[in-house]
């Protein structure tokens, strides 16, 4: 059986007479043909018209390739239920039919328009949004069913799904895809948010700020979202084909930055958003030293991708660019009378400190002191945006600051995490737009939006240690202090990979640990993986007093070398740092320092 589309076929307007994906639809269900789906269906009577034959929107020699969406459908659930957090969906309306009139909702200009004949139930299933509370305005007895699914998702990435804006702003998107990545299996959806970028990447490498959109030129920490989102899905995934498919546009937009920086310099670098969203009453620290910095990131980025793809000649262009680059930052920003990097705003700071090999080892401690204190002078609290805050936490953890990490996410006052979900004006149940968000008032800004939610990936990487690469998997749980042990004494993490299930939990100083200053840590590797496991010393100066997994003792000072039989053992003199090779398996380890 062969069905064409050609000038045998007829139609008409339908119900559905406005639809907008942002603004709603306008849905008159006396323009409906009851059964004209049907085998035998026959309308004589209606206008129905006869269609022109159109050329192909896609060229494929010009536009690209139309292609299937490479991603599971959006099914419809059966379970009512009540929502009291922010939700995204659609809406679904019955009505009687002595109800007639016209039905609209707010700014979201979903409505109806209801023929006398008969009882209707209609979807507004062309548009999407987001509530956590709604207001129905009708007669009583109207029963509202929310449909559920484990996943309801538009096929495009969004900043919020409860105003008008929604766009798929690509800042949002870079500093968030790590967190995401952590959490779900967003391989396809990332993907298809890196074609939206390439298929609007101008010749001279530029992209837009949000997708779809032509919204140009690019913030750097914008742009970004093209070589982080392609180097996070490589990293989580270890799929090199990634790297294969992305790299020329990678080093297309790394080209159109460094374009800018010809003309300009890092002093004068373009920038449009800068740190964005400080907490009131801080100010934002200098944009073109936030510009710089997101520049320096992709071209670190470009150079690890071509490693990975023995790219040798741009590993060593890249490589002496960024040194360069490097040079120029400290030279630009730097002020030496002062110890610290521009206008001494903690943003300047964790910016610089997070690039590798900017800041001098002479001057780092003295930054790093410069940094501390200041968030210690402002009660331990911190004055940074999306850009410098996604830098933060892990800066602080790996470079001995943990328990001040651990102080900062502790906090419930402003501005912090904490304060959005225990404050005495309105209490988040997802992440805020701003640090200020009550302050703001209830119609200015997003209740539910992603763009501070970087934190979410240091909880994974630093408190529970797991770091993924395509041969090994790494497990090094940063510990607080023993003085601060009270901030965080367990741990209970799990993570789905391709590989099989990771697990990872901790527990300090408990019955089941051997004597005080000692962690019980259990983890499980999946089928056909390798891991190292890392043990950090619980206190300054501390040193493993034995190593168990299970009852058999794998290690002991006593004799310096790993007395197992089946685990590697390495202790690194220097740091104290004890290192356990294992395969896949259950373990549980107790180690004791003294």
């Amino acid at each position: 059986m062969e069905v064409l589309s050609d000038q045998t076929w007829t139609g008409r307007e339908g119900s559905i007479v406005h639809d907008s994906i942002y603004r709603g639809e306008m849905y008159d269900s006396r323009r409906d043909r009851l059964n004209w789906t049907q085998v035998g269906f026959n309308d004589s009577l209606s206008a129905w018209i006869m269609p022109e034959s159109l050329p192909s929107p896609v060229d494929p020699t010009q536009n690209g390739t139309l292609v299937l969406q490479d991603m599971p459908p959006i099914r419809a659930g059966s379970d009512a239920l009540h929502f009291e957090t922010t939700i995204s969906g659609e809406q679904q309306e019955y009505l009687h039919r002595k109800e007639i009139g016209e039905i609209r909702g707010a700014s979201l200009a979903n409505g109806g328009i209801i023929k006398p004949v008969h009882d209707i139930t209609f979807d507004l299933g062309q548009n999407f949004a987001g509530w956590c509370r709604c207001k129905f305005n009708g007669p009583r007895g109207v029963s509202v069913f929310i449909r559920h699914a484990e996943i309801l998702t538009q096929p495009l990435m969004s900043t919020n799904p409860q105003r008008d804006e929604r766009l798929g702003w690509m800042g949002d998107a870079a500093l968030s895809v790590d967190e995401a990545l952590y959490n779900f299996d967003f391989i396809k959806m990332f993907l298809n948010f890196l074609n939206l970028i390439v298929d609007v990447q101008l010749s001279n490498g530029a992209v837009p700020n949000y997708v779809p959109g032509y919204y140009f030129p690019p913030d750097p920490n914008w742009g970004t979202a093209l070589p982080t989102i392609t180097w996070q899905l490589y990293r989580h995934y270890g799929d090199v084909r990634i790297l294969e498919t992305y790299y020329d546009h990678v080093r297309a937009y790394v080209e159109y930055i460094r374009s800018d920086y010809n003309s300009k310099g890092l002093g004068n670098l373009t920038y449009l958003f800068g740190d964005w969203v400080p907490p009131p009453p801080q100010p934002m620290t200098d944009q073109h030293l936030t510009s710089s910095f997101g520049f320096l990131h992709d071209v670190s980025l470009l150079i690890n991708m071509s490693q990975v793809l023995g790219k040798t000649n741009d590993t060593q262009t890249y490589s002496t660019l960024y040194q360069h680059l490097a040079e120029e930052f400290h030279r630009t920003f730097y002020t030496s009378a002062s110890n610290f990097y521009d206008d001494g705003l903690q943003a300047a700071q964790i910016l610089a400190l997070a690039l590798p090999n900017v800041v001098p080892m002479n001057v780092r401690g003295a930054v790093f002191d410069h940094l501390v204190a200041d968030i210690s002078e402002k009660g331990t609290h911190v004055s940074t945006g999306i850009i410098a805050t996604a830098q933060l936490y892990p800066l602080l953890s790996d470079n001995g600051y943990h328990d001040l990490a651990l102080e900062l996410i502790s906090s419930v006052t402003y501005p912090s995490y904490g304060f959005m979900f225990m404050n005495p004006f309105e209490n988040a149940t997802t992440l805020w737009e701003t640090w200020s968000t009550p302050y703001d008032g209830p119609n200015s800004v997003s209740r539910n939006h992603i763009m501070f939610g970087s934190v979410g990936a240091w909880f994974y990487s630093h408190l529970a240690g797991l770091h993924l690469s395509s041969d090994m998997i790494t497990i090094r749980p940063r510990m607080a202090s023993e003085s601060k042990k009270y901030l965080m004494s367990k741990i209970n993490c799990q993570l789905s990979t391709l590989h099989g299930l990771i697990h990872v939990s901790y527990t300090r100083d408990e019955h089941d640990t051997i004597i005080a200053n000692s962690i019980l840590l259990r983890v499980t590797i999946p089928p056909n993986t390798k891991a190292r496991v890392v043990f950090e010393p619980l206190f300054v100066g501390a040193r493993c007093a034995i190593l168990l997994e299970g009852d058999q003792i794998i290690w002991s000072p006593d004799t310096d070398i790993n007395t197992g039989k089946i685990f590697l053992v390495e202790r690194d003199s220097a740091t104290n740092l004890m290192t356990v090779y294992v395969g896949s398996g259950q373990y549980t380890f107790k180690a004791s320092w003294y």
